[in-house]
């Protein structure tokens, strides 16, 4: 694993620089990054190597430490559920009830691309935005939401703050949704994630966060449905076998590329991934 400093420049993963790894740990002052590749899994099986490198250093620092009861140490057993991929053929095949289908949101979109490919083009890209925890829950509580719900809201209301409107637009936001209980593999630590898709017309702009948040809200109840996550994750499995189909590493990329399960999905302006707490 390297363990470099922390630059203000690209990390490659799977790059000389950290040996090959497509997961690596780099630091700068009082501060810890931990950098991984969204191809191993997600947030939640991030977290696993995350709490056990933050204990081992803790333990190394100042002695014995009672280990928390879900932390997974070196030489561990790792559960079967925890490796859970589902069989995407037994899954049911049955049609949703409704579909979002407002299509894709071209606010933006020049400026998002030039960040994919390079996310350090300006220095003040990337904002540290800090809210009081409990106000704000409080506040999500009043008005029926979620965080998810009311951060939706929120970044609609600056985004039309300082974009103007284009005719025939609308602002799209994207809700990630965590779809391991529908498909069987509430444990697994793969990423099995996919969208809740939120349409905002810019004649809302005026409208007070409590509405902004209903609509969200009723997005995701309409959205909410197991047999979306089933055609998901039979999308994801067809990705994966085609992949494997393929004869070379470089046919692999070019397929990958142009299979992805997320390249089909509606773009937006902006995304909302709210991990909530972990103790």
């Amino acid at each position: 694993m390297a363990v470099i400093p922390e630059r203000d420049k690209k990390l490659v993963l799977g790059s000389e620089e950290v040996n090959g790894h497509l997961a690596a740990i780099t630091y700068r002052d009082n501060c810890i990054w931990f950098n991984i590749s969204h191809s191993l899994c997600g947030a939640v099986g991030a977290l696993f190597w995350i709490k056990a490198t933050l204990y081992l250093y803790m333990t190394k620092k100042y002695g014995d430490i009672e280990p928390p009861v879900d932390i997974k140490l070196p030489g561990a057993p790792v559960p079967n559920e925890e490796l859970a991929f589902p069989d995407g053929e037994k899954l049911p095949d049955d049609e949703p009830i409704a579909r979002y289908t407002a299509g894709h949101c071209n606010i933006a979109l020049g400026r998002f691309l030039k960040y994919l490919f390079n996310p350090f083009a300006k220095d003040n890209y990337y904002y540290q935005i800090e809210i009081p925890a409990k106000e704000f829950m409080d506040y999500a509580h009043k008005i029926d939401g979620s965080p998810n719900t009311v951060l939706t809201a929120m970044m609609y209301k600056v985004i039309t703050g300082i974009i103007k409107e284009k005719k025939n637009t609308f602002i799209g936001a994207r809700i990630s949704a965590d779809y391991r209980k529908d498909i069987g593999a509430a444990a697994s630590y793969r990423d099995f994630v996919r969208f809740v898709h939120i349409k905002y017309d810019w004649s809302l702009r005026d409208a007070p966060i409590s509405k902004l948040n209903l609509i969200a809200r009723g997005e995701i109840i309409k959205q909410n449905q197991p047999e979306l996550s089933y055609e998901r994750f039979k999308n994801l499995d067809k990705a994966h076998k085609g992949i494997d189909s393929q004869p070379d590493l470089r046919s692999k990329k070019k397929y990958a590329s142009k299979n992805s399960t997320f390249r089909s999905d509606p773009r937006a302006a902006y995304v909302i991934s709210y991990v909530g707490k972990v103790d």
